[in-house]
């Protein structure tokens, strides 16, 4: 009443779930949501020269990953200045909202919060207080440290009998690149992953609901972490295989742009809820897993989630499976240098997911294991029936993995992959074997790999390129 003419702004984590109706009713001249903050300035001098009411929410928030630039030139206080070096949060507590709002964990470039912290102290402010998430500072690899400025190269930190020559036997295998093999289960019957159809034009969309619970798919509490169970990234590319095969009438030869977003989180053992979406255009599918935050009242939270996407892999995979198999120097009598007991002392997999038998070695270059044939059934009823093979990938994964531990000394999980293909869909043999390549780091410091599944024979039965793999 006493300022008419005043304008009145909000921002931050109110506004990142406000609607425009919430802004109007609110008397609000400008609203705007997280990771917008910077453009506030802007705003309010455009409005206070006339311009319209301003509504605006960050639709991307879940994956956005660009720092907002709002800075500080001098603090309010004398004695001590707050500056914000970190935004984010992925912990995904049952009783939190922050994530949904505040988006990804994301860190400030360092020369930004070097110029702020410069321009504090010269103001004559004596004290800097960090803010954010500390804990998750440089989660991002915002800051590309590099891993000799922690670890010194040379330092022994390979797995203990670990082979650096990269040759741990006399024998060796003679893989051959296997094609696509004719003996496969019924496609028709592979759906499980795919759930509930809700809609399906052939050769244009399917909608397809899923639901994860503990009963319909027990393995989830051999994949959980600090008892929360996760859905696996394997089981998404099951879903998105099951999920090109309805949509195109046939199975494809895998999968390519694959990105694990999001974790699929089932909060205090509750069932979790996801939509399935695949579309045709130009000749590629493409396809995500998403998901709504229902709280306990039946109000949907923030803004849709997308967990993993990808696209399917129809035809064109080129093998490089004959530039690397003379590089294995395969032994099939070996024993494990590393024990499936070791692996999983490590690990934080339960029976039903302890998928390697072994390591035979672990090197800055490459890893090499045995797959372990009999772990826990995945399901309590019966095998289901797949098109991709997934616990072998899964093997894959953490056979790349264990290299990471033993050689970075950090834990790393599933980011995506550039190229998938499955070769075989069969039950596997007695045994078969992983290698991984590792091909360096991405530029945001992912650790990058290629793999393959074979048998003892040499064939093929999975291979993928591009992997990549983010440290926790």
């Amino acid at each position: 009443r006493e300022h008419p003419n005043a304008v009145i702004a909000a921002c931050g984590c109110s506004s990142q779930k406000m609607t425009a109706r919430d802004a109007e009713e609110l008397g609000l001249d400008i609203a705007i949501g997280n990771r917008r903050k910077y453009t506030l300035p802007r705003l309010v001098a455009e409005r206070l020269a006339g311009a319209p009411r301003f509504h605006e929410i960050n639709e991307k928030i879940m994956t956005d990953e660009s720092w907002d630039a709002l800075s500080l030139d001098r603090p309010r206080l004398h004695t001590r200045a707050f500056l914000k070096v970190q935004d984010g949060c992925a912990h995904y507590c049952a009783y939190c909202i922050v994530p949904f709002v505040r988006g990804k964990p994301v860190s400030r470039p360092m020369d930004e919060a070097v110029e702020e912290a410069r321009r504090i102290t010269e103001s004559g402010c004596p004290e800097i207080v960090l803010t954010g998430s500390l804990g998750r500072l440089d989660w991002d690899h915002q800051h590309h440290l590099e891993m000799d400025e922690i670890v010194p190269r040379g330092a022994q930190n390979a797995p203990k009998g670990g082979d650096k020559g990269g040759k741990g036997g006399s024998s060796s295998a003679a893989p051959k690149t296997a094609a696509v093999d004719v003996a496969l289960p019924d496609p028709s019957q592979a759906n499980h992953f795919l759930g509930k159809v809700a809609s399906l034009e052939k050769g244009k969309e399917i909608h397809a609901e899923k639901e994860f619970n503990l009963q319909s798919d027990p393995y989830l509490a051999d994949h959980a972490i600090e008892g929360t169970p996760y859905v696996p990234g394997v089981m998404g590319i099951e879903t998105f295989m099951e999920t090109a095969t309805a949509l195109s009438g046939s199975v494809p030869q895998g999968l390519k742009d694959v990105h694990f977003y999001l974790p699929i989180k089932l909060l205090r053992n509750r069932p979790q809820a996801v939509r399935v979406i695949g579309a045709e255009a130009g000749g590629d599918i493409s396809m995500e897993i998403e998901s709504d935050f229902i709280n306990s009242k039946g109000v949907k939270m923030g803004n849709t989630r997308r967990h993993f996407t990808a696209k399917a892999l129809q035809s064109g995979f080129v093998s490089t499976w004959n530039e690397v198999k003379d590089q294995i120097h395969l032994d099939v009598n070996a024993v494990p240098q590393i024990s499936k007991e070791e692996i999983y002392k490590k690990y934080f997999h339960g029976p039903s997911f302890q998928v390697l038998g072994g390591i035979l070695r672990a090197d800055k270059d490459s890893s090499l294991a045995v797959y372990n044939t009999t772990p826990q059934p995945q399901w309590k009823d019966g095998q289901k029936v797949l098109l991709a093979n997934p616990m072998l990938i899964e093997a894959a994964f953490q056979c790349c993995g264990f290299r990471d531990m033993a050689i970075d000394n950090k834990m790393t999980l599933p980011d995506g992959i550039k190229e998938v293909a499955v070769f075989k869909r069969q039950t596997p043999p007695q045994k078969l074997y992983l290698y991984g390549r590792f091909k360096g780091l991405t530029a945001d410091g992912k650790t990058l790999h290629d793999a393959y599944v074979f048998d003892e024979k040499g064939d093929v039965w999975v291979e993928f390129h591009g992997y990549q793999a983010i440290g926790q």
